[in-house]
């Protein structure tokens, strides 16, 4: 079953027709260094940071051909989710 699906998938998209380049140690390391950099202010769920961060993912995988899910009539990359911060435990 598998395997006929496999032979289905690759019949319709043949390998031509995907957008495919190879991935270089290079290229991750530099997609690292800029989410690892200060501009990206840490990254942490609800900040500047993390918006910096998703649209620039966001953009590298609309570069990379990828195409949003559509939630009702919005296509989008991520999904809104209510964030549960814990409080911060300070000893006494």
């Amino acid at each position: 079953m598998r395997f006929g699906f496999l032979v289905l998938i690759l019949t319709f998209f043949p390998a031509g027709f995907l957008k495919t380049e190879a991935i270089t140690e290079d290229d991750l390391r530099g997609h690292i260094a800029v989410l690892a950099s200060d501009l990206f202010e840490g990254r942490e769920p609800g900040t500047d940071g993390e918006n910096k961060t998703v649209n620039y993912i966001a953009s590298k995988w609309s570069e990379a051909g990828l195409q949003p899910a559509v939630h009702g009539m919005n296509p989008s990359f991520w999904w809104n989710a209510n964030l549960l911060v814990p409080a911060r435990y300070s000893p006494p």
